[in-house]
């Protein structure tokens, strides 16, 4: 049988109220959700949280958090989009082959038509 974690999926929002009598609503930066947990996960994950003094919920959002952080070591580490990025082999292909090189530079183009603009304009 799963253990259901059950919680709202609608952010908590104060009760207090504005002069005009509408409520503020302001975020608190936590929301609820259910998910359904396997029994034997769940058990591992209670007994986790017991053994190491914390609750349920702190597990969960301490796994949550160390699986959805970026990683920083790696071969990727430090790299830009640029060095990271995939062609597609056609694309690359074309690259290497020197399709794409010579011509004019399009910064050029929209440099000389400004320029063409401000002329116009004096």
């Amino acid at each position: 049988m799963n253990q259901l974690v059950h919680v709202r999926s609608t952010p908590i929002v104060g009760t207090e109220r504005r002069i005009d009598g509408k409520p503020y609503f302001r975020m608190v930066y936590s929301m609820k959700t259910t998910i359904d947990i396997p029994e034997a996960l769940y058990k591992k994950a209670k007994i986790y949280a017991v053994e190491r003094g914390q609750t349920l919920k702190d597990v969960v959002i301490l796994s949550l958090t160390k699986e959805l952080e970026p990683v920083s070591s790696g071969p990727a580490a430090g790299r830009s989009f640029m060095e990271r990025r995939k062609l597609l082999p056609s694309y690359e292909a074309a690259l290497k082959a020197g399709a794409y090189s010579g011509g004019t530079d399009s910064t050029d183009i929209i440099s000389q038509d400004r320029s063409s603009r401000a002329d116009s304009l004096l």
